[in-house]
C-alpha cells in the first residue's frame, strides 16, 4: 500500500465517513463478549461463596410470599410494604361502610362539614368589611377540631 493511500485511509478514519460504523461493531462485540465474561465469573464466585443456596431459599419463601398474598386477597385485606392493612377489592362492602361510620362517629367532624365551613368562610372574606374580621374568620378556620 502507497503513503498516499494509507494517508487517505486514516484521513477517512479521521473524517468518521466510515469508522463510526466499524467502531459500533467492535464496541459491541466488545459489549457481548464482556458481558457473558461477567455473568460467568459472577455466577462461579456466588457459587463459590453459596450464595447458590441462598437464592432456592429466596424462591422457596417467595413461593410462600405469593401463596400468603393471595390468601389475605381473598380474606379481603391488603397490607402495605410497612405492614399497614386496608380493605381489598374483595372486601364486602359493609365493611367499608362500617369503618366509615366509626370514622365518622370517633372524628366528630365530616369532611362535608369542613368543606362547608371553608367555603361559607370565603364567601364571608369577600364581604367582610374590616381586617380585624377576616383575622377572626381564617382562626375560625385553623381552629376547626378534628379528634
Amino acid at each position: 500500500m502507497t503513503l498516499p493511500q494509507r494517508k487517505a485511509l486514516v484521513g477517512m478514519l479521521e473524517q468518521n465517513q466510515w469508522s463510526e460504523c466499524l467502531w459500533k461493531r467492535v464496541k459491541n462485540r466488545y459489549d457481548r463478549a464482556r458481558s457473558t465474561l461477567l455473568a460467568r465469573l459472577t455466577r462461579e464466585l456466588a457459587i463459590e461463596k453459596g450464595a447458590d443456596k441462598l437464592v432456592s431459599e429466596i424462591i422457596q419463601l417467595r413461593a410462600k410470599l405469593r401463596k400468603a398474598e393471595d390468601d389475605l386477597k381473598l380474606s379481603g385485606f391488603a397490607v402495605d410494604s410497612s405492614g399497614d392493612f386496608r380493605l381489598g377489592d374483595a372486601a364486602p362492602d359493609s365493611w367499608g361502610e362500617r369503618l366509615e361510620k366509626q370514622v365518622r362517629k370517633e372524628l366528630s367532624v365530616s369532611m362535608d362539614d369542613i368543606s362547608k365551613q371553608f367555603e361559607t368562610a370565603t364567601l364571608k372574606l369577600w364581604t367582610v368589611p374590616t381586617a380585624d374580621e377576616a383575622c377572626r374568620i381564617v382562626e375560625e378556620l385553623q381552629n376547626i377540631e378534628v379528634k
